[in-house]
């Protein structure tokens, strides 16, 4: 048993493909084939159920993996630690990002902080807010920006920005409906949501109930699992849809979309940084955490398009 039949092993396991593992280790199928079947046979033990054209993990493979989790943990650290010394901070950053701080917020971050650390490398996951909080949770994701804060004891929130929330449609969609549009006008309108668990639909629920409105009384026309597709389903003139002002801002400044003024549905929410403080934090993990809260604090900071 070595360190590369161990890789080969834990990239199978985690992409459930002999193929994709080969393609992200830069080695050939039938290496990686071997080094498996070169750990099954020390083991005594398979590993992988094959199952016509997919894999299956083993109960074997479950205890391995976690094994190989924390040796390749213990020496991520050692690497990172050493090059430390020698004023370096390096290694692999794996974030997450709900829409909208994956789309307009983290890309910039990003390119800043690798010019200042480019021995940094780094894997960015998209999903929504309560994703990556379970994500995080599950040590597969070292620092979350999210749009919701969760009611998770282990995880350390701490905010970051506001942004708006506003009630969006498109011109040509409004004709067809006379001012003003009170809250009890719109929602008598089809509208496009954002799946459960988003941050920006956890927030107008929120708000709806607040107004003394149940959220399951709206005409919901369709569920979306992005921003970008609830906008693009809005200047359709398909219905109405509530949205980051952040990620409207170019379709609003192109006259394709309006903002309603409906004083119940104008609000803000704000976005966290999470981690789970429990947890080694590696250097790369510190410094980056420092830097969004030094940087992303500072209003003058966000992006503008």
């Amino acid at each position: 048993m070595d360190i590369r039949q161990l890789r080969a092993f834990s990239k199978v396991y985690e992409r459930k493909s002999f193929s994709r593992a080969a393609e992200e280790l830069f080695l050939s199928q039938p290496t990686i084939s071997a080094h498996v079947a070169s750990l099954e046979q020390f083991m005594e033990v398979s590993f992988f159920d094959r199952l016509g054209r997919g894999i299956q993990p083993t109960q074997a493979a479950d205890v391995l993996y976690r094994h190989c989790k924390t040796i390749f943990d213990a020496l991520d650290q050692a690497e990172t630690e050493i090059r430390l010394l020698s004023n370096k901070v390096s290694g692999e950053l794996v974030l997450g990002g709900s829409t909208i701080p994956a789309n307009y917020l983290i890309p910039s971050l990003l390119n800043s902080f690798l010019l200042r650390y480019p021995d940094v490398s780094i894997s960015l996951i998209q999903g929504d807010s309560r994703e990556i909080v379970n994500q995080i949770l599950l040590g597969n994701i070292s620092i979350g920006i999210v749009g919701a804060r969760e009611n998770v004891p282990e995880l350390e929130f701490v905010a970051l920005f506001d942004d708006s929330l506003i009630v969006l449609a498109a011109p040509d969609f409004l004709r067809a409906y006379a001012p003003p549009f009170t809250l009890d006008c719109i929602t008598r309108m089809p509208w496009i949501v954002r799946q459960p668990g988003s941050g920006t639909q956890l927030a107008t629920e929120s708000a709806l109930q607040a107004a003394g409105f149940s959220p399951r009384m709206l005409r919901v026309l369709s569920v979306v699992d992005s921003t970008e597709a609830l906008l693009r389903f809005v200047r359709c003139g398909l219905g109405i849809a509530v949205s980051s002002k952040l990620a409207a801002r170019d379709y609003i400044q192109r006259g394709e979309l309006v903002a309603l003024d409906v004083p119940e549905l104008q609000f803000h929410r704000s976005f966290y940084v999470v981690h789970n403080p429990q947890r080694h934090q590696f250097p790369v993990i510190r410094f980056f955490l420092n830097y969004l809260i030094d940087t992303v604090s500072q209003p003058a900071s966000l992006p503008v398009k």
